[in-house]
């Protein structure tokens, strides 16, 4: 797999990463000169960052910055990062193995440990066929990643669209925007009450009946499975969220 780059605004704690060669990348300006950085600590109130650039005549001119990559000697001359895209990932970006042939959802921060960067998933999507929701604790090396595309983000949807796990719902919420209606088949333990105010109660699901649900006890507005992660909210009035 090709390594796409990708031009960032400049970051000092990533520069100092890529000039000490731990993380993969280049320096440059906003006119795509090349720079090296040879001191991040210069008693200087303007700028603290000397960078040699690489002139076309193979000599290196030296000019100082500030921690935000802004030049000190030379008006609108600024400082930039061209790095590997997957150093860009963050928690929620949906990217994509070929090596594994999966698609995954990033979860929490990235990490470097020497030159490679980890990071835990909400959920694995293997070979198309298989959804993986309690693997969080295992890493996996994102210098091998890719951004997934729309294609695979739809097989990952799908997935969790068919998915009998509490979880996949939750998920197809939270980073898709979609939520799906909850399908009760008669007799199923539910929690009901009419609006948000109310307090949530015990009850048994029957049928639909002009957009409410029937139920043992009452004809309800507002119905919700009963289970593990609701049982909870049972005499309470909090808002129940996938």
């Amino acid at each position: 797999m090709e390594t796409k780059y990708v031009r960032v605004p400049f970051d000092l704690e990533l520069a100092k990463k890529i000039t000490n060669g731990v993380a993969e990348g280049e320096i440059i300006d906003n006119y795509n000169n090349h720079y090296r950085l040879i001191c991040f600590n210069l008693l200087d109130d303007k700028g603290r960052i000397i960078g040699l650039r690489q002139d076309n005549n193979y000599k290196e001119t030296c000019l100082t910055f500030n921690d935000n990559g802004d030049c000190v000697q030379q008006y609108n001359l600024n400082l930039f990062l061209k790095i590997p895209e997957y150093i860009t990932f963050k928690d929620g970006d949906i990217i994509a193995y070929d090596k594994y042939n999966t698609i995954s959802i990033i979860q929490g921060d990235v990490k470097f440990e020497g030159s490679r960067l980890f990071a835990h998933y909400y959920v694995d999507f293997y070979n198309k066929n298989e959804l993986s929701f309690y693997n969080v604790e295992i890493r996996k090396i994102l210098n091998e990643a890719r951004r997934a595309t729309e294609e695979e983000k739809q097989y990952l949807i799908q997935a969790l669209k068919t998915s009998k796990e509490p979880e996949a719902k939750k998920y197809l919420k939270q980073f898709f925007g979609i939520e799906e209606k909850q399908e009760f088949k008669p007799f199923d333990r539910v929690l009901v009450r009419d609006d948000s105010h109310d307090t949530w109660s015990a009850d048994f699901y029957l049928f639909m009946v002009h957009k409410r649900y029937k139920c043992v006890g009452y004809i309800w507005k507002q119905c919700i499975p009963y289970n593990e992660d609701t049982a909870h909210l049972l005499g309470t009035n909090e808002d129940f969220n996938l």
